[in-house]
């Protein structure tokens, strides 16, 4: 059975209260056309905010139901938030030896470069005749 609000009670009270006065009033006809006009206008009123309520409740009840849905969304976003949080602070440490492993490959790379860069200087003096007893590359 639906329960009705104060406002409902209020105006079931009046339209009652409307038709006792009908029932004992004494037939005058401008009274009861009055009275009759009344009743229809409370009628109309009840009607609309019935409807209105029934609106109301179930805009209620939809932003109750987004709002469960959007707690849950929220949750599972905490926990990958979560999650990824902890895969982070578990790769830094790789990450960090991967930069080291970097540098180190480019100092070596450097350095290689600068023995290269020796060698070609020593093998061009040689060609010129700058220097003696350089044979070649392996001594020979």
């Amino acid at each position: 059975m639906r329960r009705f609000t104060l406002e409902e009670k209020r105006l079931r009270s009046f339209v009652r209260s409307s038709i006792e006065r009908l029932r004992h009033s004494t037939g005058q006809t401008l009274q009861h056309e009055a009275s009759s006009a009344a009743y229809e206008n409370a009628q109309k009123q009840m009607g609309s905010i019935l409807e209105n309520i029934e609106a109301k409740t179930m805009n209620i009840k939809n932003s109750q139901s987004e709002l469960e849905k959007n707690k849950l969304e929220a949750l599972e976003a905490h926990k990958s938030e979560q999650t990824y949080i902890k895969e982070q602070e578990a790769l830094a440490p790789l990450e960090q030896a991967a930069r080291q492993k970097v540098v180190e490959l480019k100092s070596d790379m450097d350095s290689e470069r600068s023995q290269g860069s020796v060698l070609k200087a020593i093998m061009q003096a040689k060609k010129s005749n700058q220097i003696e007893g350089i044979y070649g590359r392996m001594g020979t």
